[in-house]
């Protein structure tokens, strides 16, 4: 199943592990998992777990969060992709972008 929600996934010193916060569905839709990777396919299971949910209870869903035209749930985060430029990071064989923000 294909969505358009948001995923923010966030390494946790505390956990040591990924969790995997889920902003549409309120602050408490979390999961998590040991690499970036299975906390992402995590993060995949419980948006479709979620939906399936809604759609079983007659709930309507929240609408899904677009670039540039969302809440500030995350300011700090908006400021960051807005501004730097973008460098692509490879860790454990996952490329990523990141902005570089100096302050």
């Amino acid at each position: 199943m294909k969505s358009q929600y948001t995923m923010v996934i966030q390494w946790s010193d505390e956990d040591q592990l990924y969790v995997v916060s889920l902003p549409e569905f309120g602050p408490f839709a979390k999961t998590h998992g040991a690499t970036y990777a299975k906390a992402a396919a995590s993060g995949v299971e419980a948006i479709e777990s979620l939906i399936m949910a809604y759609e079983g209870s007659g709930e309507e869903l929240p609408m899904p969060l677009k670039f540039g035209n969302q809440p500030k749930f995350f300011p700090q985060l908006e400021e960051q992709l807005r501004s730097g430029p973008i460098k692509t990071r490879k860790s454990n064989g996952i490329a990523s972008q990141h902005k570089v923000v100096r302050r």
